[in-house]
């Protein structure tokens, strides 16, 4: 068996945070979550998720790889983004910047 750990809105998406399963690859790991849940499906068919195994970054290009008993799997969606703060607010204690460059 594969431990599954999914996070954020693919977290949210099955309704869980992890799931035992039973694949070889990535890729066939990726087919069996899409049929769990529509929402899922989506997420994973959008493509915008990183995966780690055995806490290790495995490019799209290595989904085709074999997976072991007992590897654990972490997908996650990518996070980026932020935004300066406006002149007179304040985060984290500070106050902020002219949100000008």
């Amino acid at each position: 068996m594969v431990k599954v750990r999914l996070y954020g809105s693919l977290k949210e998406a099955l309704g869980r945070s992890e799931v035992d399963v039973k694949v070889g690859t990535v890729k066939e790991l990726l087919d069996n979550l899409s049929e769990l849940s529509p929402e899922l499906r989506a997420l994973i068919e959008r493509g915008d998720f990183i995966v780690l195994v055995n806490d290790r970054p495995l490019p799209t290009s290595r989904f085709s790889e074999a997976l072991g008993e007992g590897d654990v799997v972490d997908i996650m969606p990518v996070v980026s983004g932020g935004l300066r703060p406006l002149v007179g607010s304040t985060v984290g204690g500070r106050p902020g910047r002219s949100a000008e460059p």
